[in-house]
């Protein structure tokens, strides 16, 4: 007891003076006071969050270890409060935020891209000269494929949406939409398999992309014009989306295979929040 009171008179002066600043910048905030009170808040958290250490390794549960916690927690709150406002952070994030991070790793969604769009040239090229190439190297979209040929002899359907009853056109819209949402997940999760994983699926997007558009561009008949109409008002900004799902992929490789002085543990959060 002897102790705790000595602790007391030693240090109540120091919580005091928190108290009376703390009291300050609820009435009038933080401009009321000048910076050197600031300081002071700040040096004074410290110490009180010293001497809060200091009380629970006595007295856990004690009155003093119950007042320097309550005081450490609010003054904790006055010094870290969050005053972003919602629409501020989404205005920064459109117009700094984002553009700066692709910028940063421009390097890595150029490389991207070109993953996914070689693949849909190659696929263009596949279709129009060797299919069989396609049947052995992709049978999964070889198969999808001739299902879409098959569907085409009676008039441009599926991406041009020409057989597709208008009542139904929401419904087919919205599962484009949901599928290349759910790419862009895959593609985005299976950067923890070293990049195989989005690898992998972009080219076999890709390859679906090119093996499609030869489908369409190969009937003439206004056919490309059908296709062009159904893939770009979505396609634009949705492929646009999974090309930079997937450079967030390859960054999580990237800090699984190349983690430098970090554990890969502390890279993959440090990437994951790019």
């Amino acid at each position: 007891n002897v102790g705790k009171r000595e602790f007391i008179e030693q240090r109540y002066q120091y919580w005091e003076e928190t108290e009376n600043l703390l009291v300050s910048i609820r009435r009038s905030g933080f401009k009321s006071l000048p910076e050197d009170k600031l300081l002071r808040l700040g040096a004074l958290y410290k110490k009180t969050a010293t001497d809060l250490a200091k009380a629970r390794a006595v007295e856990p549960y004690g009155d003093v270890t119950l007042y320097l916690n309550r005081l450490v927690a609010d003054t904790h709150s006055i010094i870290y409060v969050d005053n972003a406002k919602p629409w501020t952070s989404f205005r920064d994030f459109i117009t700094s935020g984002f553009p700066c991070v692709i910028r940063k790793h421009s390097k890595v969604v150029l490389i991207t891209a070109l993953i996914f769009l070689m693949p849909a040239v190659l696929g263009y090229h596949w279709m129009n000269t060797e299919p069989q190439w396609m049947l052995k190297f992709f049978p999964g979209v070889s198969t999808a494929l001739e299902q879409m040929s098959s569907e085409l002899e009676s008039g441009p359907a599926l991406l041009a949406s020409g057989n597709i009853p208008k009542e139904n056109m929401p419904v087919f819209s919205s599962y484009i939409m949901v599928n290349n949402i759910q790419i862009s997940i895959y593609a985005f999760a299976l950067g923890i398999t070293f990049g195989f994983g989005t690898a992998f699926l972009l080219i076999t997007n890709g390859v679906l992309l090119g093996g499609v558009s030869q489908l369409y561009f190969s009937r003439g008949n206004d056919y490309d014009i059908y296709f062009l109409a159904g893939v770009l008002p979505h396609g634009v900004i949705e492929l646009t989306a999974i090309v930079f799902s997937a450079t967030a992929g390859f960054l999580l490789a990237g800090a699984l295979i190349m983690p430098g002085s970090l554990r890969r543990f502390d890279a993959l959060r440090y990437h994951g929040k790019n």
